[in-house]
């Protein structure tokens, strides 16, 4: 699994182009210079990891929560590996809470698309009013974060106070997806 996005290579006059990296790409705020990101959710396949249900966590499929005897890991339970939930929490931004990537607001790919109980949008608007600080960010999906960073969802932003001559605030699309579905 990866971040990915339209990425240009710093001096470079090529286009744009579509790129899923681990960690994910690194872009640049500017101070005051309000952002609108829209994340997707495009991971088609099963998650390669074991998932816990017996803890609480996203669920999905809302199937109830497995009793004793527990199944061993790996392999875990097969039918809490599809469909991916994610969702994007960024350390450092300062943001309203229902942009904020909490680990209730995940959501799924589009077929099906489902929510987690406090899913306000995939659009996270940043008004970037913080200081100029370095910014991390990662999956912070219920009960799967830990696995989701372990899987490559994690990456990296700067907040500058100095607009570059090419700042990245205006990237439209933040997709998640399987690094190998290009």
């Amino acid at each position: 699994m990866a971040y990915g996005g339209q990425a240009t290579t710093p001096g470079s006059s090529a286009a744009a182009a579509f790129v899923r990296s681990v960690p994910g790409g690194t872009f640049e705020n500017t101070k005051n210079l309000p952002t609108r990101m829209h994340w997707r959710n495009t991971i088609t396949q099963p998650h390669f990891m074991p998932v816990d249900p017996t803890i609480h966590w996203a669920n999905p499929l809302f199937v109830e929560t497995p009793q004793e005897p527990f199944q061993p890991f790996p392999p875990g339970y097969p039918f809490a590996l599809d469909p991916v939930p994610h969702v994007t929490h960024m350390h450092g931004l300062v943001v309203r809470s229902e942009n904020d990537g909490t680990a209730e607001e995940w959501f799924t790919r589009s077929n099906p698309f489902v929510t987690g109980p406090t899913f306000v949008g995939e659009d996270y608007d940043m008004p970037n009013a913080q200081s100029p600080t370095q910014l991390f960010y990662h999956d912070h999906t219920m009960g799967m974060t830990r696995i989701n960073l372990y899987s490559g969802l994690v990456g990296a932003g700067i907040s500058s106070a100095i607009p570059k001559r090419r700042s990245m605030a205006r990237i439209p699309r933040c997709p998640v997806g399987n690094s190998r579905s290009h």
